[in-house]
């Protein structure tokens, strides 16, 4: 998918989850933060401003390590990795699927 059409559905999924009040956490996946610049492309100065009440983490896949980490993020005109959270560990199977996916 292009990066103009994630970063739509980006947007349209932060405006929704916006317009219904959510006062949850909001979970991005790394794919979704690399193909909007860190949400550059998405954000707008009233979804900045309800995304900077939220608690933002995302999930970034670290293939040579061979883990995933759970990064918190702030908001300042884009996401700016705050802290890494979690450390996980990746099985093979997993990471070896994600590297030939990304390479191709």
């Amino acid at each position: 998918m292009p990066s103009y059409a994630i970063s739509q559905a980006t947007r349209d999924v932060l405006t929704a989850l916006r317009s219904i009040n959510y006062g949850g956490d909001v979970l991005l996946h790394d794919f979704v933060l690399r193909a909007t610049n860190l949400l550059s492309t998405v954000l707008d100065a009233d979804l900045s401003q309800w995304l900077s009440q939220r608690t933002v983490k995302g999930v970034a896949p670290d293939l040579a390590n061979r883990r995933v980490n759970i990064v918190q993020f702030t908001v300042a005109g884009r996401l700016q990795p705050q802290t890494t959270i979690t450390l996980l560990r990746m099985p093979e199977t997993i990471a070896d699927i994600l590297t030939r996916v990304l390479a191709s």
